[in-house]
C-alpha cells in the first residue's frame, strides 16, 4: 500500500479551494495541484493554495504522480470528468449531486468498475455527529419501529444575478442542489425507498432562478415507515430540523442549534447538545472525516464508504421526484430502465 495518495483538484472555486485546503492537511496526501476551465482560474487558485496550475484537464490526468482527482465542478460535468478520471486509472471523489441522471450515474459506475479505481461521492451528512447519534439511536431500537419521519431544511440561499447556479440545466435545481443530502440521510437511515411523491412551488421566490426554489417531497420505504422532506432554499425563516415518530417512541433533532432528544414508551430518554453543526466547527469537521474516509479507500484499494451505487440511490430518488412532480403521480422504485429517459422529466431538467 502506497504511504501517499498524489491527488488534483478539479474545480478550485470557493467550495472546491475549501476541500483542497483540508486534503493538504492530511499528512498522506501529496496535493500536487489544480485544473480549472478558465486558466485563469487554475493560476489564481494554484497562488493561493501554493499548488502547480496544470494548463488542462488532460495534463492532470497524465501527470503518472497523480492517483486520484476530487472534482468540485458544475454538477452537469460530474459524469464526463469521473469518466475521464477513472479511465485514466485515478480514483475519484465527486461532490454531491453524484451527477444529473440515474443513466449518467449507471456510465460513472462502470467506467470505475472497468478500471478497477474507486469512486465516492460526497454525501457530507452522514459525516456529522449529531446525525450519526440520531441514527444509531433509530437503528438500536431504543424507539421502536420508525413509523414516520418529517425532515424540513428551509434555507437562504441567495444565488449571485447571472450564476450558474441559478440554472437548471447546469445543476439540476433544487432537488439536486439541497435536497440530496437529505434523501441521502433519509435513505441511509430508513432503509430503501420504494415510492415517491412530490410537489414543487409554481414559480421561484428568488428572482433570477429558473427552477422552483420550495418542493415537498413524500417517500414510502420499503419497511413501511412513510417520510416528508420540506425543501425551501430562499426562506426567510431557516430552519433545519427532524421529528421521527415510532412505535415505542419519538426522536426530535435540530440541525441549526445542534440539539438531538428522544423519548420511549418506558421513560428513558436524553437530550444531547452536539456544538458541531452550523453553529460550531461541524461543516470542517465532516468535511475532514469525509476526505480521510476517501484517502483510506484509495490508498487501501478497498470500497469507499459511499461508493457510486450509494450516490446513484439519492439520484434514482430525485429522478423519481422530478417525474412525479411534471406528471403528477406517485413513482415507484425501482426505476424501470424506460423510465431513465422519461421524455417529461428530461424535458423539464433541460429547460
Amino acid at each position: 500500500m502506497p504511504d501517499q495518495l498524489g491527488c488534483v483538484l478539479i474545480g478550485p472555486g470557493n467550495f472546491g479551494r475549501g476541500l483542497a485546503r483540508l486534503l493538504q492537511e492530511d499528512q498522506r496526501v501529496d496535493f500536487r495541484g489544480v485544473v480549472a476551465a478558465e486558466a485563469s482560474e487554475t493560476k489564481a487558485a494554484a497562488e493561493q493554495l501554493g499548488c502547480y496550475a496544470y494548463p488542462d484537464l488532460q495534463s492532470a490526468l497524465n501527470d503518472p504522480n497523480i492517483a486520484a482527482v476530487c472534482i468540485a465542478t458544475p454538477s452537469y460535468t460530474h459524469a464526463e470528468l469521473t469518466i475521464a478520471a477513472a479511465q485514466a486509472g485515478k480514483h475519484v471523489f465527486v461532490e454531491k449531486p453524484m451527477a444529473m441522471t440515474v443513466a449518467e450515474c449507471d456510465a460513472m459506475i462502470a467506467a470505475a468498475q472497468a478500471n478497477k479505481v474507486v469512486l465516492m461521492v460526497g454525501q457530507l451528512q452522514r459525516f456529522f455527529p449529531l446525525l450519526a447519534t440520531a441514527r444509531e439511536c433509530i437503528q438500536s431500537g431504543r424507539i421502536g419501529q420508525p413509523i414516520s419521519v418529517l425532515m424540513t431544511r428551509h434555507d437562504m440561499l441567495q444565488r449571485k444575478q447571472g450564476s450558474w447556479l441559478q440554472r437548471r440545466k447546469l445543476v439540476g435545481g433544487l432537488l439536486h442542489q439541497s435536497c440530496a443530502h437529505e434523501l441521502d440521510w433519509l435513505r441511509y437511515t430508513f432503509g430503501d425507498v420504494k415510492e415517491v411523491f412530490a410537489s414543487a412551488a409554481c414559480k421561484p421566490i428568488q428572482a433570477g432562478l429558473d427552477f422552483p426554489d420550495a418542493a415537498e417531497i413524500n417517500l414510502r420505504f420499503s419497511s413501511g415507515c412513510i417520510g416528508t422532506l420540506s425543501a425551501c432554499m430562499t426562506s426567510f425563516i431557516e430552519q433545519h430540523n427532524a421529528v421521527v415518530h415510532a412505535s415505542e417512541g419519538s426522536l426530535r433533532l435540530d440541525l441549526r442549534l445542534g440539539s438531538f432528544s428522544w423519548q420511549n414508551n418506558i421513560g428513558e430518554g436524553e437530550t444531547l447538545i452536539h456544538d458541531d453543526y452550523e453553529r460550531g466547527n461541524g461543516h470542517r469537521v465532516a468535511f475532514r472525516h469525509e476526505l480521510q474516509a476517501f484517502v483510506d479507500a484509495a490508498l487501501s484499494g478497498t470500497e469507499a464508504p459511499i461508493p457510486g451505487p450509494e450516490g446513484r440511490a439519492t439520484i434514482e430518488i430525485i429522478q423519481a421526484a422530478l417525474i412525479s412532480i411534471v406528471e403528477h403521480q406517485a413513482v415507484q422504485l425501482p426505476l424501470a430502465a424506460d423510465q431513465y429517459e422519461r421524455r417529461a422529466y428530461l424535458e423539464w431538467l433541460s429547460q
